[in-house]
């Protein structure tokens, strides 16, 4: 405001500070119409820390979304990761990193920064990749154990193998002479025992570099009762171990 003599006058300024993160949006504005990235599948993000022998391979998940659409920027160990590194994906196809034949070299910390003009999220992955064993599987721990059940209810039995590759998982169970001809085509003779094979279910890889697999008796009856095998395989030869189900009586027929 300047004054004198024959009056006064006034010049107003106002002073906008611009983001250069965000040209265009003022410091301290929100903005419009959009939302920060959030992560879409964060249940097969769960695993953190991934254990993979030489030689096999590993996918890290980060699908994200978000309005504008996000981007995605892989670095590993805080370099960020080449084109050639990504194999070539393209940039809509980058959610998830993929690395195949894995050496030594390979093991470290993956990051995925996903980010759009509002805001960004990230998640870090910790691959260790270990020397291939050339051993045949081994089972560890103490399952498959001795197991009683009630006549109706669900029976299980778990077997955890360890293997430097993934191995196969069968559950087998015995069968008596007089019980063939319910199973003419599913019976393999292992030693002179007749066994019969049984439908089994995903094999799950654990943090400690075993897998793990469930055998469930849904409604299980006194014919389930008998000896079960867990028998875990791969290209050095196979293991295996044996638990007993027994299944209590029907209540009703006693």
């Amino acid at each position: 405001k300047a004054t004198n003599g024959f009056g006064s006058i006034n010049v107003n300024y106002s002073l906008t500070v611009i983001d250069d993160s965000n040209p265009g949006r003022p410091v301290g504005t929100t903005p419009v119409g959009g939302t920060k990235p959030r992560f879409t599948q964060p249940q097969k993000m769960r695993r953190k820390i991934i254990q993979r022998p030489m030689g096999s391979s590993v996918r890290l998940k980060c699908s994200a979304s978000g309005q504008p659409k996000p981007e995605i920027i892989w670095s590993k160990d805080g370099r960020p990761l080449t084109d050639e590194d990504l194999g070539g994906a393209k940039k809509g196809q980058r959610w998830t990193l993929k690395l195949r034949n894995l050496r030594p070299r390979d093991s470290g910390r993956y990051t995925c920064k996903v980010f759009n003009r509002i805001g960004s999220i990230n998640a870090t992955y910790k691959v260790d990749v270990t020397a291939r064993m050339t051993t045949k599987p081994q089972l560890t721990g103490v399952h498959p154990v001795n197991t009683t059940v009630e006549f109706g209810t669900t029976a299980s039995f778990q077997c955890r193998v360890r293997s430097g590759v993934k191995p196969h998982i069968q559950w087998l169970k015995r069968v008596e002479e007089h019980e063939l001809h319910k199973h003419p085509n599913t019976t393999i003779d292992v030693g002179g025992v007749k066994f019969i094979v049984l439908p089994t279910g995903e094999v799950w890889s654990r943090p400690d570099g075993s897998y793990l697999n469930k055998l469930m008796i849904s409604k299980a009856k006194e014919e389930d009762s008998g000896m079960y095998i867990c028998l875990g395989a791969n290209t050095m030869g196979y293991s295996f171990k044996a638990a007993f189900l027994t299944v209590k009586p029907d209540p009703d027929k006693i």
